[in-house]
């Protein structure tokens, strides 16, 4: 996220490299760091307590988990970093079988329940309209993140 938005921005940033937890959170709490990019998960108590200010969000429009809180976008077009999740199967998988799992998962996907405990962890939920739109979703995601690490010269570990 901080390097798309260095890139897009042409600001320079001094990446602080954290093993993930709370710890960055606590150190721009405490000071220690200046900004970071997090999760709505991670960063919403602290946001919500008063110890942490929201700059913007990373998605597209502003986000109901997080209100009053412009997006990113606004200050740099085209800017936009949010977490999916995709469910995979092995190709070669039935179409039948295929078509019966996709009917399951948007059926689930329409429970309250399972949306209300995918929203209280910040989730929120969008079913793809079909597979070759989640195809064509993924497809961009992979040259958008490629791009990113190349241009950062960011080194395989």
């Amino acid at each position: 996220s901080g390097e798309l938005f260095q890139s897009m921005a042409g600001v320079q940033l001094n990446h602080i490299p954290y093993r993930g937890g709370g710890a960055p959170v606590q150190d721009v709490v405490a000071g220690r760091v200046d900004l970071l990019f997090d999760s709505v998960t991670v960063a919403r108590p602290q946001i919500e307590g008063g110890r942490l200010r929201a700059l913007g969000v990373t998605s597209p429009e502003p986000s109901p988990l997080l209100p009053g809180v412009a997006p990113v976008a606004r200050v740099v077009p085209g800017y936009e970093v949010t977490s999916w999740t995709a469910v995979a199967a092995p190709r070669g998988l039935p179409p039948d079988v295929a078509a019966r799992l996709r009917s399951a998962l948007l059926r689930v996907l329409k429970s309250p329940d399972v949306v209300k405990q995918l929203e209280a962890t910040g989730g929120i939920v969008t079913p793809s309209a079909d597979v070759q739109d989640t195809r064509a979703f993924v497809g961009t995601q992979v040259a958008k993140w490629k791009k990113v690490v190349r241009d950062a010269q960011i080194q395989q570990q």
